[in-house]
């Protein structure tokens, strides 16, 4: 993640805690669907049946 703490820094208005927030809600958003994807997958799959 380091672009987005790169390219948060020449925003207007930004600061670090909003950099950080942005980062954790992106770990936070990516592990879970990372985590449950499968569940999802096969959810999906069996509604198409």
């Amino acid at each position: 993640m380091p672009i987005l703490a790169i390219y948060g820094q020449e925003l207007s208005g930004v600061t670090p805690m909003w950099i950080g927030l942005a980062i954790g809600a992106y770990g936070l958003t990516h592990e879970h669907f990372f985590k449950y994807q499968w569940v999802g997958f096969q959810i999906v799959m069996d509604v198409e049946e």
